[in-house]
């Protein structure tokens, strides 16, 4: 079973080998798994450091496999995982 990505903007997928050049990128949110085989976000990013970390460890993989959503991940029920804001209510009203 593989160790799975802390939710959020970015995540690695199940091609990583885990070479750890995403590791190296960037160390305060990408980890290797407990056997070595894989990598995954374990911490998103909380400054502008950080994001540009992930954005470079995006460019160096070498299989494609760290990415950034545009958009927040949506939950299984078709919901935004975040609280919805009165704007973005009042524009969904028919």
């Amino acid at each position: 079973m593989r160790t799975r990505n802390l939710g959020g903007r970015y995540f690695i997928t199940e091609e990583c080998d885990g070479c750890g050049l995403c590791v190296a990128c960037a160390p305060d949110n990408v980890v290797p798994s407990w056997d070595g085989s894989h990598c995954v976000v374990a911490h998103q990013p909380a400054n502008a450091r950080e994001a540009d970390e992930l954005h470079d460890a995006e460019m160096a993989c070498p299989l494609a496999c760290l990415h950034r959503e545009s958009a927040p991940r949506r939950s299984a029920a078709g919901g935004s995982d975040r609280a919805m804001r009165p704007a973005e209510y009042a524009r969904r009203l028919p």
